[in-house]
């Protein structure tokens, strides 16, 4: 329970020298950048950072948690260590999404990414493929 204690606070702190670093504007339409850049540091979002980021912002904490929970490219602990993530939203399952997840078992399953005119879609190794199939997600992975 300790370390789990010291990890929250090492992480607190590692957030809030990282928000000096990134320098954005106290601005709440810079929150979101930031989340980004925190995870990527970090490889996951901690819970530490919410009050953190909400503060320094000017945005209101719950506003903030629930940006977070709706936004499925915000993600609470490390990344699995599957490399591809298929969107599985609507317009992506009226597209095809099934097939890419049928044949792509392992893959992270989010629920929209937000580009529903180019479904589906899916992410490979960090690299946003759209209108994806499973001939081209299956090239891409052997790239890798």
């Amino acid at each position: 329970m300790l370390s789990a204690m010291n990890s929250f606070a090492d992480e607190a702190a590692e957030t809030g020298a990282l928000l000096d670093r990134l320098a954005y504007p106290a601005e709440s339409s810079f929150a979101a950048a930031a989340l980004q850049d925190i995870q990527t540091h970090f490889g996951y979002l901690p819970h530490s950072c919410d009050a953190l980021v909400a503060h320094h912002f000017g945005v209101d904490a719950a506003l903030l948690a629930a940006l977070i929970a709706d936004n499925s490219l915000f993600r609470r602990r490390e990344a699995p260590a599957c490399r591809l993530r298929l969107c599985v939203g609507p317009s992506c399952s009226r597209e095809g999404a099934d097939a890419l997840v049928a044949r792509f078992a392992d893959a992270e399953q989010l629920s929209c990414m937000g580009c529903c005119n180019r479904a589906p879609v899916a992410i490979v190794d960090g690299e946003m493929l759209t209108s994806a199939s499973v001939v081209a997600i299956a090239a891409r992975l052997a790239r890798i």
